[in-house]
C-alpha cells in the first residue's frame, strides 16, 4: 500500500505542467488529484466491505501430471470488515523543492474464518492443514515523505522516509500445519508486532524505505504501452 500511494502521488505530480504556472495553484492541483484517487479507491472497495460469511473452494493439479502434484483447499465462514476505511490525513507537495509528504491511517480492520482446510498431494504422499480463528488490528498509521526528481529520462524518487505504527493486534489463530499445531506461535508473534515495530522503529523504517524506493523507481522506469 505504501509503495502504491507513493507511485500514485508521483504519477499525479507528473501530470502537472512545469511551465508558466502558479506555484501554489499547481500544488493544490497535485493535492486534489491524490485526494480524489484515494476517494475513488475507497469507493471501489466499499461495496465489498464487510465480507460476511463467504465460502471459497478450489483446486489445481500439474497439467498432464495429476498424480504427481495436486492441490485443493476450501474455506468457510469468511468475515472481514474495515479494509475500505483508510483515510488520507494529510498531503502536501512542494513543486519548488520536489518534496512530497503524506499521512495515512486505518482505525480498525478485522478478519476471521470459521474453518479452512487444504491438502497437497505429491505422488503418493498427502500433506494436510486446517485452520480457524481471527485477527483484529487497530490504529494503523503511516507517515511518508520523499523527493520527486524530474529529469530528461522521466521521474524518480529519492530520500524516501517511512514510519509505520500499529496501535494493537488481537490474534487468535488455530493452525495445524502438516500435523503440527503452530497457531499459538503465530498469534503470539502478531500480538507482539506493535511493540516490536516501536522497539525497532529505525531499522524497520530503513527496510521499508529501501524496498519502497526500489519498487517505485522500478515502476517509474517501465516503458509505457505506447513505446
Amino acid at each position: 500500500m505504501k509503495a502504491f500511494i507513493f507511485a500514485l502521488a508521483v504519477a499525479c505530480v507528473a501530470a502537472v505542467p512545469y511551465g508558466d504556472v502558479d506555484l501554489a495553484e499547481s500544488q493544490r492541483i497535485v493535492d486534489g488529484i491524490i485526494e480524489n484517487w484515494i476517494s475513488r479507491a475507497q469507493l471501489r472497495l466499499s461495496p465489498f466491505d464487510p465480507i460476511v460469511n463467504n465460502e471459497y473452494a478450489g483446486g489445481w493439479h500439474l497439467p498432464g501430471g495429476e498424480n504427481i502434484l495436486k492441490v485443493r483447499g476450501s474455506v468457510e465462514g469468511v468475515n472481514a470488515a474495515g479494509f475500505s476505511t483508510f483515510e488520507l490525513d494529510s498531503i502536501s507537495y512542494n513543486l519548488f523543492t520536489g518534496q512530497l509528504h503524506l499521512s495515512l491511517s486505518l482505525n480498525s480492520v478485522s478478519a476471521s474464518i470459521d474453518a479452512a482446510e487444504g491438502e497437497v498431494q505429491i505422488f503418493d504422499r498427502k500433506l494436510t492443514a486446517d485452520a480457524s480463528g481471527g485477527i483484529a488490528v487497530s490504529d494503523v498509521r503511516v507517515r511518508a515523505g520523499a523527493i520527486v526528481a524530474v529529469g530528461v529520462d522521466g521521474y524518480s524518487v529519492r530520500n524516501v522516509e517511512l514510519e509505520l505504527s500499529i496501535g494493537e493486534i488481537n490474534s487468535e489463530i488455530q493452525l495445524n500445519l502438516f500435523g503440527r499445531e503452530v497457531g499459538g506461535r503465530i498469534s503470539d508473534f502478531l500480538n507482539k508486532l506493535p511493540y516490536n515495530l516501536e522497539k525497532y522503529q529505525s531499522q524497520v523504517s530503513r527496510v521499508l524505505e529501501y524496498l519502497s524506493e526500489y519498487i517505485i523507481n522500478r515502476l517509474l522506469s517501465r516503458p509505457s504501452d505506447a513505446q
